[in-house]
């Protein structure tokens, strides 16, 4: 199978921005510099080789049919990882 190199905060700032609908808010919100939003979203783009958002200068961001998709299952792979990642969290703290 192939491996993505994509990290799970790649995602959250995939999800952020296209929440948000803007790049430059989505770096505000998690505080980091919009580049670094960008850059992920590329990164995940590569990664996959799908076209996941429409830039509008000035205007913000969109997701295309396909990152709909793709957001919808990660959103649902976020609520299935999050509680297991805190559980792991509170296990190795003890």
């Amino acid at each position: 199978g192939v491996v993505l190199r994509i990290s799970l905060k790649s995602l959250h700032y995939l999800n952020t921005a296209i929440e948000l609908q803007s790049i430059k808010k989505a770096s505000n919100k998690l505080h980091v510099v919009p580049s670094a939003i960008s850059s992920a979203i590329d990164l995940i783009e590569q990664e996959m080789e799908l076209k996941l958002i429409t830039r509008f200068p000035s205007r913000g961001i969109q997701p295309t049919e396909t990152g709909k998709l793709i957001i919808k299952k990660i959103n649902i792979f976020n609520n299935v990882i999050e509680p297991l990642l805190i559980l792991l969290a509170a296990f190795l703290l003890n």
